[in-house]
């Protein structure tokens, strides 16, 4: 590996809810057809995300690999690993870009307006170069000291919300109107990308938990708390707001902590919730730039890794100059073609095929588990 500190299963616990809970910014897009049944694929979708990373630890739970590089080397050879290694980082950084302008437009329309994209960009980027040049290490316990009062504040804005608003039960009925049909697609697509997907940029942090083999399952942990969270907010846009109001914003945490109001000194508690936010998004570009970085590094080995860091950084940065401006736009595009079809082939054709490509060394540790269980 590339650094030689190593996380606690707990901090990577902490790390995958975070990430989950990040995608909470503009999961409400599915609420357009689903209205007062979005809860229901969300648990489904829940399921499907954890099935899906249960797949993805199969590659370190049946190949002996040192890390991530090595564990797919084992699996596809050398070339092949390195195609993908050049090829994943693309995906990455384009999932940065979009999440950075998810991130922005609700800064530029809730917080700071007028505020330029660029300079926007350019202060998130400097600061993830920041974090991320101190290691895997300094970003764990980082991203668990965030994780606390994540936490703290999403319970008490919670018992607010549920104090100063009269609920509606009713709002969740009739429940499948129309049968299982219309929720199954949602379902899958919220699976693998968002909110419970784009999970396979984990693994570049993943590599770095101590013990990893018997640990894997702490990130299931992470993805279930987070999924519970996110329902929870589901169901109290529901409960309070009602269906309708559901598909008017895309960002299911701002409008329903719009409804609290705990005094006439004590307003906008929606800026509160959007500095919540912007913690989430950067924890979750940091991910997504890590597993990058290392990916990069593993194929050009260079001593001085940061460089990979800051070319990626650059490309970022010359995307959001020549992207389209109109965030409509770039939206539709996303839930159009980047979530139906790029997710679909990163998160899940391509993994599932590592995992389902036979190897001598998986066939060897498996015959060895197969002989141990005999004896």
């Amino acid at each position: 590996m590339e650094e030689k500190t190593l996380i606690s299963r707990g901090q990577f616990w902490v790390i995958v809810f975070m990430y989950v809970f990040a995608n909470d910014l503009i999961r409400g897009f599915y609420a357009e057809e689903l209205t007062n049944n979005l809860w229901i694929p969300i648990i489904i979708g829940a399921v499907g995300g954890v099935l899906i990373y249960f797949v993805y630890t199969l590659l370190f739970r049946n190949v002996s690999g040192i890390d991530f590089g090595d564990t797919v080397t084992h699996v596809v050879s050398k070339p092949v690993c390195y195609i993908l290694f050049l090829v994943y980082p693309l995906y990455f950084l384009c999932l940065v870009f979009f999440n950075l302008r998810d991130i922005y437009e609700v800064v530029n329309i809730f917080l700071v307006q007028e505020v330029k994209l660029l300079w926007f960009s350019l202060l998130v980027l400097a600061l993830l170069f920041y974090l991320l040049s101190k290691g895997v290490e300094v970003f764990a316990r980082f991203t668990t000291m965030l994780f606390y009062i994540t936490l703290f504040i999403f319970v008490s804005f919670s018992g607010l919300i549920m104090s100063f608003n009269r609920i509606h039960l009713n709002y969740i009925f009739p429940i499948l109107e129309y049968g299982f049909g219309p929720v199954i697609k949602p379902a899958f697509l919220m699976s693998y990308a968002i909110p419970f997907g784009e999970l396979f940029a984990l693994f570049g942090i993943y590599q770095y938990v101590k013990q990893k083999d018997k640990n894997y399952r702490y990130g299931v942990y992470g993805l279930i708390m987070a999924s519970v969270v996110l329902l929870l907010i589901t169901l109290m846009n529901i409960i309070i707001l009602g269906p309708v109001a559901m598909t008017i914003d895309i960002h299911p945490s701002l409008r329903i902590t719009r409804r609290i109001e705990f005094a006439v000194f004590v307003q906008r508690f929606d800026i509160i919730v959007i500095n919540v936010m912007m913690v989430l998004i950067i924890i979750k570009l940091a991910v997504l730039l890590s597993t990058t970085k290392y990916m990069l590094n593993y194929v050009f080995k260079l001593k001085k890794p940061n460089i990979l860091l800051i070319a990626s950084l650059l490309i970022v940065f010359g995307i959001c100059l020549f992207a389209p401006k109109n965030y409509t736009l770039l939206l539709d595009f996303r839930i159009k073609y980047i979530i139906r079809y790029v997710n679909l082939i990163f998160e899940i054709i391509i993994p599932f095929l590592l995992v389902l490509v036979p190897s001598e060394e998986r066939n060897q540790h498996q015959k060895k588990r197969y002989d141990d269980f005999e004896d």
